[in-house]
């Protein structure tokens, strides 16, 4: 992936997680802490609102709930701040 804009090559890596299952929220926090010594930016782009039906997830959470409220700020299975796209350079 090329650098965004205004930024210096190699300064901003990304890593997409999904919010709808605990297990990979685990697995990035892992995976983060292990490589990567600390968190610059955290931008959390995920959400569901309203679905027409009840959904639940793998984890048997409702999952508008799961992917909006239980990793979002303060609940990110390790990372400070949540889940979603995260940044760090």
């Amino acid at each position: 992936m090329p650098p965004l804009p205004g930024c210096a090559p190699g300064s901003v890596e990304f890593s997409p997680l999904d919010l709808s299952s605990l297990a990979s929220v685990r697995e990035f926090a892992s995976r983060f802490n292990k490589e990567q010594k600390k968190l610059d930016i955290l931008v959390c782009n995920a959400g569901i609102m309203s679905p027409p039906q009840r959904l639940v997830s793998e984890d048997g959470l409702e999952l508008q709930f799961q992917v909006c409220v239980s990793v979002g700020p303060g609940g990110g299975g390790g990372l400070p701040g949540g889940g979603g796209v995260v940044g760090w350079g």
